[in-house]
């Protein structure tokens, strides 16, 4: 387990979804502030937190179950921060979107819309978009009535490994200058 970037990865959590919930006005255009101030941002938090019960479980054994809650959790938070990226850049968003917000998108539709018009090139990129499709396939293994590919608990463990990565590399980067979160676009 990879706990140093695990803590760092809520650590930026708690930072960027506090500030987007509570203190985004004056900083993001009123629109965003409006939309972010609205969500539950403390939900994604709460979530988040949710991980160490599966991170503490996928080395011995799980039911299908559980991973399939496991891969749920990740899902969902896959799902929040995709729709919070592209909240913060909403002006950008409109230009390429057919719906008015990206909370009216689903996951699969998120990662559609950052494939074609945000991650367009570079491989690195491209395996991001990979992995987060291999989640939502995942995820969405909650529908019952449908056989879905579950994985297994090494993937899973595999999985939130990359989602600490995914945090802390990509959502919250362009917001992180020498580790410490940037509250001035000046910095």
């Amino acid at each position: 387990m990879l706990l140093n970037e695990h803590e760092e990865m809520k650590r930026r959590s708690k930072e960027l979804l506090e500030f987007y919930h509570q203190k985004a006005r004056g900083w993001e255009p009123d629109e965003v502030a409006d939309l972010t101030e609205a969500a539950a941002l403390d939900w994604l938090f709460s979530l988040t937190e949710t991980l160490d019960i599966w991170r503490e479980k996928v080395d011995g054994v799980m039911t299908d179950g559980e991973v399939i809650l496991g891969y749920a959790n990740l899902g969902i938070l896959l799902e929040g921060w995709l729709t919070l990226y592209l909240t913060v850049y909403l002006e950008d968003f409109r230009k390429d979107a057919k719906k008015n917000l990206p909370s009216q998108l689903t996951l699969e539709r998120l990662i559609q819309f950052i494939r074609k018009n945000v991650w367009k090139d570079g491989e690195e990129k491209q395996q991001w978009i990979a992995w987060m499709d291999g989640i939502r396939k995942k995820r969405n293994a909650v529908h019952a009535f449908q056989y879905r590919d579950i994985g297994t608990n090494k993937e899973l463990k595999a999985d939130i490994e990359k989602y600490d990565k995914f945090i802390v590399d990509q959502m919250s980067a362009p917001l992180y200058k020498n580790g410490d979160f940037i509250t001035d676009y000046a910095e």
